[in-house]
C-alpha cells in the first residue's frame, strides 16, 4: 500500500531530523580557548572600547538578514557573542587583559586628533578606552530599563521645545554628575585633597577649554596653574584701578586684628613663641606710621607675608606670617569688594570703658555735648558698646539698631566710622541735630531721612539750654533718619568688585586641584605614552612573571586610573550633553541617538563615535552645535 506524501505548508517551519545515538562515535569535547584566542578577543576589546561583543552581533545579525549565514536576532548572536568573550577571558584572563590593553593603546595611537574643541575631543573620547567602562558592564543597561519601558525615552524626538523626555533628562543628569565625580578623580586627589574642592570643581574643570580629555594629572597641574596666575593678574588690575578711585587700605583694622589674635592665644602657654613673632609683626607696621596704604601696597605686603607663612624650618615665624597675611588678606578683600566704603572696625568694649571715654568727649566741647546723648553705665549695659583701636572714635547701637553716642575725634573718620556700624554692625537707624546739614549729609549715604521736627528749646535739659543760648549752634531741627536697603547695596555693586569676585573664586577653585594634581604627578613616573604603554607591559608581564609581573600591573593600574577617570568624566559628560540636545537641533540624526538612549548610555558613546568617524553630516552637526 502506497503512502501520499504531506504536501508543502509554506506556513510552517523546517523540520530537520534528530541525529540518532551512536554508542560507537567517540564524544565530541570542545577545544579549550588557546591563548592566542584570549589576545585576539582581549585585544578587540580593547579597540572597540569594550564593545566588540555588540559590535560581533551586530554584524551576525545583520549577516543573518541578508541571508548570509543562519538568521538570528540581534539579543541570540549578543548573548552568544558574550558568552565567546567572556569564555576566553576565563580561560586565560591576564593574556586577555594584556591584549585588551594593547587593542585599547592602538585606538589611542589610530584615533583621529582632528578636533580642535573640548567638545570635539570628548567625542572622540567617546569612540576610545574612555568608554571602557560603559562597554565592558554587561549590566550597563539597567539605568534605563524603567525609562524605556512604556516609551519614556521615546518621546526623545517630540516636541523640540521640550528637547527632552524625563527619562532621558534622568538619564542625562546622572552622566552629568557622574561626570563631575570622576573629573575630580581624575586630577589624582586623594580622598583627603578632594574634600577641599570647593563646590562645581569638577563641573569646572570640564568646562574649562584648557582641560583635555587626556590630561594627566600632570597636565591638569601645569594647565591650572597657568589659569591661576592669569586669575591672579586679574586681580592685580582690578587693585591698580582701584588706586586711581582713592581707595584706601585700613592698617588699623589690620593692627586691630593680630592683637585680638595675640589677646586670644594669650590663655595658651604653648603659643608664646608665636605670640612674641607676631607682636613684632604688629611693632614693624605701627613703625612705618601709615594709617592707610592703598590695596595694591596692601596686596604686596599680604604676598611678603605669604612666603613668610612658608618658613616651615620656623614654625613660630610660619605661624605668625600665616596670621599676618590673613589679616592683610581680609583687609584688600574688604577694600576691593566693597569699593564704595573703607570701614574703620570699631571692636566691642565694656560698658564702663565706653561710658569714660564718651564722657570725655563730651566735656571737650559745645559740639560734642551736643550731639552725644548721655546715658549711664548701667544703660550701656544694655547696649553694644564699640571704641576704635585707638579710642579716638565709638559708637553704641541699641537692641532695636538704633545708633547713639556716634563721636569721633579724628578729623574726617565719620565716613569710615558709619561703614563699619551699618555694614558690619548692623545699625538702622539714628537721630540727630541738623546742624549746618552736615550731620544728614553724612548718614544719608546709607539712611533716608523719616520725619523732621522744630527745635523746641522746651524739651532741653538743663545741661544743654546753656549751650544752645548761647547762639553757637542755633537752634536746629531734629532730623529721625532709617536704612534704605538700596543705598547699602550700592555699596557692593561695582564692576570692579565683581570682577574681582570672580577672578578670587576661580583662583580658590583652582588652588586646591592644582596642588592635588602636582602630588600625584610628583608620586609618579609617567611614561611619554602617558601610562598605557606602563599598565600594558604590567599586564603582560602578569602572565609569564608571577609576583614581578602583578606587581607591576598594579602600578601600572595606578598610573592609568587618573587618565581612565578624565577621559570617561569628558565621555558622559558630553553623553549627557548630547541627550539633552533638542531633536530639532539634531536633524535626521535624531531618531538615532533616540535609539540609542533607549538601550543606554553605552549605545549613545558609540552611536557618537561610529557616526562622527563616518558621517560628515555629523561631524557638520556637532561643529554647529559647539559654535565652531
Amino acid at each position: 500500500m502506497s503512502m501520499s506524501k504531506p504536501k508543502f505548508d509554506p506556513s510552517k517551519p523546517f523540520e530537520t531530523a534528530k541525529p540518532k545515538f551512536d554508542p560507537n562515535a567517540s564524544f565530541q569535547v570542545p577545544e579549550p580557548v588557546s591563548q592566542i584566542e584570549s589576545g585576539i578577543r582581549g585585544a578587540a576589546q580593547g579597540a572597540s572600547l569594550g564593545f566588540a561583543d555588540e559590535l560581533t552581533a551586530a554584524l551576525e545579525s545583520g549577516a543573518g538578514s541578508l541571508g548570509l549565514v543562519p538568521d538570528k536576532t540581534y539579543e541570540q548572536s549578543l548573548a552568544e557573542s558574550r558568552a565567546n568573550y567572556k569564555a576566553a577571558e576565563q580561560a586565560n584572563p591576564m593574556t586577555s587583559l594584556a591584549g585588551n590593553l594593547v587593542g585599547g593603546l592602538g585606538s589611542a595611537v589610530l584615533a583621529p586628533v582632528s578636533a580642535a574643541t573640548i567638545p570635539g575631543r570628548i567625542a572622540q573620547a567617546a569612540g576610545m578606552g574612555a568608554v571602557a567602562g560603559y562597554g565592558m558592564n554587561e549590566d550597563r543597561d539597567k539605568l534605563l530599563a524603567d525609562m524605556a519601558r512604556g516609551g519614556a525615552v521615546g518621546g526623545l524626538v517630540g516636541s523640540a521645545a521640550e528637547g527632552a523626555t524625563s527619562g532621558a533628562k534622568k538619564l542625562a543628569d546622572y552622566l552629568g554628575t557622574k561626570a563631575e565625580s570622576l573629573m575630580t578623580k581624575a586630577t589624582g586627589a586623594t580622598g583627603k585633597q578632594a574634600a577641599e574642592f570647593k563646590p562645581g570643581t569638577g563641573r569646572m574643570l570640564l568646562e574649562s577649554p584648557e582641560i583635555s580629555a587626556f590630561d594627566t594629572p600632570a597636565g591638569i597641574a601645569e594647565k591650572t596653574q597657568e589659569m591661576m596666575g592669569r586669575a591672579g593678574n586679574k586681580m592685580s588690575d582690578v587693585l591698580q584701578q582701584l588706586d586711581t578711585t582713592g581707595q584706601k587700605v585700613s592698617q588699623e583694622n589690620i593692627i586691630s586684628q593680630l592683637e585680638s589674635r595675640i589677646a586670644d592665644m594669650a590663655s595658651d602657654p604653648s603659643t608664646a613663641q608665636v605670640r612674641n613673632k607676631l607682636q613684632g609683626v604688629v611693632d614693624d607696621i605701627k613703625a612705618t606710621g601709615a594709617g592707610e596704604i592703598s590695596p595694591i601696597k596692601a596686596e604686596e605686603i599680604k604676598r611678603g607675608f605669604n612666603k613668610m607663612a612658608g618658613n616651615w624650618m620656623n614654625p613660630e615665624v610660619g605661624q605668625a606670617g600665616k596670621e599676618a597675611y590673613g589679616a592683610y588678606k581680609s583687609a584688600v578683600e574688604s577694600a576691593v569688594e566693597m569699593p564704595g566704603a573703607n570701614p574703620l572696625q570699631h571692636r566691642q568694649v565694656s560698658p564702663e570703658k565706653f561710658h569714660d571715654i564718651v564722657e570725655n568727649v563730651r566735656n571737650s566741647g559745645n559740639m560734642y555735648k551736643a550731639n552725644i546723648t548721655p546715658y549711664s553705665v548701667e544703660d550701656y549695659a544694655g547696649f553694644k558698646t564699640f571704641l576704635s583701636p585707638d579710642n579716638k572714635s565709638g559708637y553704641a547701637i541699641k537692641p532695636d539698631g538704633e545708633l547713639i553716642s556716634v563721636f569721633s575725634k579724628v578729623k574726617g573718620r565719620g565716613e569710615r566710622l558709619l561703614d563699619d556700624a551699618v555694614l558690619n554692625k548692623g545699625a538702622s537707624k539714628l537721630d540727630a541735630y541738623d546742624i549746618g546739614g552736615k550731620l544728614p549729609k553724612l548718614y544719608g549715604k546709607y539712611m533716608d531721612e523719616t520725619s523732621r521736627y522744630k527745635f523746641d528749646p522746651q524739651y532741653l535739659t538743663d545741661e544743654l539750654r546753656p549751650v544752645f543760648e548761647s547762639g553757637e549752634l542755633g537752634q536746629p531741627d531734629v532730623v529721625m533718619m532709617g536704612l534704605n536697603p538700596n543705598k547699602v547695596q550700592s555699596v557692593y555693586n561695582h564692576p570692579l568688585a565683581d570682577q574681582f569676585k570672580a577672578a578670587k573664586s576661580e583662583y580658590g577653585m583652582l588652588a586646591p586641584v592644582q596642588e592635588a594634581a602636582a602630588r600625584r604627578a610628583g608620586t609618579l613616573n609617567q611614561s611619554p605614552a602617558g601610562g598605557l604603554l606602563d599598565a600594558a607591559r604590567a599586564a603582560a608581564g602578569g602572565t609569564v612573571g608571577g609576583v614581578p609581573g602583578m606587581v607591576a600591573s598594579s602600578v601600572g593600574g595606578k598610573i592609568l586610573a587618573p587618565r581612565i577617570a578624565n577621559i570617561s568624566a569628558h565621555s558622559a559628560d558630553f553623553i549627557s550633553k548630547l541627550i539633552k540636545t533638542p531633536p530639532a537641533m539634531l536633524g535626521k540624526f535624531a531618531p538615532v541617538i533616540q535609539n540609542a538612549a533607549v538601550r543606554g548610555q553605552s549605545a549613545v558613546a558609540v552611536t557618537d563615535w561610529l557616526l562622527e568617524q563616518n558621517n560628515p553630516e555629523y561631524r557638520d552637526m556637532k561643529s554647529r552645535l559647539n559654535g565652531n
